[in-house]
């Protein structure tokens, strides 16, 4: 049971953590309520109607900022969509030949912060190919894809290899 009586209604719950010192510091009667009690806070909702302030780090690595109305803002994980993308490899396209695919990629500047969540398939399955680093090119992630050497000549086996998926960019600090 609570010990104020607004804890339920009125700022934002807090966990505190106190060490008790030794019992002739506090009377039990007042140890057991901030034991019981139902800590919360009150920040203020924006930097001019309260006697405080409240800021947001400067630090260099910091991502969460004031926004024009003084409210904390951070950025979210933005999701991507990466529309299904396909391309062959003939017949003629020999081993280490790169076949380019590309998929729109909006908004994306920076693949050092973007988890790729991309599904590859093969048609066959079992076909020898390599997939390129990804690369960043304009609003487009640009993979070369390649046939690996084997014991075939041409005329080689066709290969289609078709990619879609998503991105998920994380936030970073600004530069």
């Amino acid at each position: 049971m609570a010990v104020n009586q607004d804890s339920e209604t009125s700022g934002v719950p807090v966990r505190v953590y106190f060490t008790p010192q030794a019992s002739a510091c506090l009377p039990p009667s007042l140890m057991d309520a901030f034991i019981r009690a139902n800590w919360r806070v009150d920040i203020p909702t924006t930097t001019t109607t309260s006697s405080g302030t409240i800021r947001a780090s400067t630090l260099q690595d910091n991502i969460t900022s004031i926004d024009s109305e003084g409210a904390v803002y951070t950025p979210g994980i933005v999701k991507v969509e990466l529309q299904e993308q396909a391309i062959t490899l003939t017949t003629t396209t020999g081993p280490g030949v790169p076949v380019e695919v590309a998929f729109d990629a909006p908004g994306v500047s920076d693949l050092q912060n973007a988890l790729r969540n991309i599904d590859w398939t093969f048609e066959p399955p079992e076909a020898p190919v390599n997939i390129g680093p990804a690369r960043l090119v304009g609003q487009q992630i640009r993979y070369s894809i390649y046939r690996i050497a084997t014991t075939d000549t041409d005329p080689f086996d066709e290969i289609i290899v078709r990619g879609s998926g998503r991105l998920f960019v994380i936030p970073s600090p600004p530069t």
